[in-house]
């Protein structure tokens, strides 16, 4: 027993910054009977392949294994399909999260498939008409250029049957604006959607004032900027329909929003050494600039999550956030 209190211990020393252990209290959980249940299973070795050789271990526990955790107790409590929301910025490692999720949870049999909102771009011609005449001049990436449409039909489908079929996109393609390379189907009982401006709504009457102010920002927001804001926030409205069939949302959030600028560039940096094509130069410069500029920053801070991580710029988990009903 001394043994397993010591790797227990381990675990907790992982989160410098926070409090884990409250934060498995929050979610209903004993702290060490869970930790001690995952380590039996050697479930922060599990799917190693997945994660990168910069992943910690404070994201393995705290997001990884608490995510299966919940995907374990839904599915043992419930027979109908459900679905959980990813949120986090461009580059801060929710894709690998994802991927690794997707493994694990096949791994320990867990009926699981995670998706990303990006697969659900439009087809290369379609994108193409779809972004004509964005300030930033990118090629996806923005409120509109996802076929919402699709989405939810997907989804509700899949809450339906329990089955999800979804466009599969390859980023890579076309020196990095992408196009789809095919279909996927799976027959699971959770499914996971991760994306970057996943359940952002459109600013509420009372808060549309800010959609041209953006103080931290540098350079200031341009008049084509801020006209163009209007349309993205016209185009977000269409989103809040699929957000509204989420069963939960967990959101990671960075200390500072201006650290997705070098996250987004390590990303692009990887995928290019991986994948022999990605955003570079100026098509990599604007792409940050209209994750900075798009969408206003008050409208990332106002994300209805039920569990909310924060890291900070080299990816350490600083904070961790649990609505006191979740379930």
């Amino acid at each position: 027993m001394r043994s397993n209190k010591n790797e227990i211990n381990k675990v907790y020393r992982y989160f410098e910054h926070c409090d884990y252990r409250l934060l498995l209290k929050e979610m209903g959980w004993e702290p060490d009977s869970l930790i001690q249940h995952w380590l039996s299973r050697n479930a922060e070795n599990i799917a190693s392949d997945y994660w990168t050789k910069e992943t910690k271990n404070d994201w393995k526990w705290a997001l990884g294994i608490s995510l299966l955790s919940l995907i374990e107790r839904y599915q043992t409590q419930f027979s109908k399909p459900l679905i959980i929301g990813l949120s986090a910025l461009p580059g801060c490692g929710k894709s690998t999260l994802g991927r690794w999720l997707d493994k694990a949870a096949s791994e320990f049999n867990l009926s699981t498939k995670v998706i990303s909102l990006d697969d659900f771009y439009y087809p290369s011609e379609d994108l193409i008409k779809k972004m004509q005449g964005n300030p930033w001049n990118v090629p996806r990436g923005l409120p509109g250029s996802h076929s919402t449409y699709l989405i939810k039909s997907s989804l509700e489908n899949f809450l339906d049957k329990g089955t999800i079929h979804y466009p599969i996109f390859d980023k890579s393609l076309r020196g990095g604006k992408g196009d789809r390379i095919g279909w996927g189907n799976s027959e699971v009982k959770i499914l996971v959607l991760e994306g970057w401006f996943v359940g952002c709504k459109d600013l509420s009457d009372e808060d549309f004032h800010l959609i041209d102010k953006e103080p931290d920002l540098i350079p200031s927001l341009t008049k084509f900027e801020k006209e163009y804001r209007i349309k993205v926030q016209q185009e977000l409205k269409g989103y809040v329909p699929i957000w509204d069939l989420f069963d939960t949302l967990w959101l990671i959030k960075p200390q500072r929003f201006s650290f997705t600028k070098e996250w987004k560039v390590s990303q692009e940096k990887r995928m290019l050494e991986t994948k022999g094509s990605a955003l570079s130069g100026n098509n990599l410069t604007s792409f940050i600039r209209m994750i900075e500029a798009a969408i206003p920053r008050s409208s990332f801070e106002q994300i209805d999550s039920d569990v909310s991580i924060t890291i900070n710029q080299s990816r350490d988990i600083i904070d961790m956030r649990c609505k006191s009903n979740f379930n």
